[in-house]
């Protein structure tokens, strides 16, 4: 796919920054969730594929990884 004129192949890493997405109520109905509701809407078959591992970083305690797979189970 393209993205703002950068080609990101399939299966090159991508990194959704996820917290701070769509945070505004006076411009969204549901902050935040906006983001993920729109990924799996796209992505209806989007699986988890392992477990996802903590990234261990104090300032963002997100995730590293989450392994996923569009394959019907």
């Amino acid at each position: 796919m393209r993205l703002r004129g950068v080609d990101i192949d399939a299966g090159e890493r991508a990194l959704l920054l996820v917290g701070s997405a769509n945070r505004d109520p006076a411009a969204f109905d549901d902050p935040a969730r906006v983001a993920l509701r729109t990924l799996f809407d796209r992505a209806p078959t989007l699986r988890l594929a392992g477990t996802p591992t903590r990234n261990g970083v104090a300032w963002n305690h997100g995730l590293d990884s989450v392994p996923v797979t569009t394959a019907p189970f």
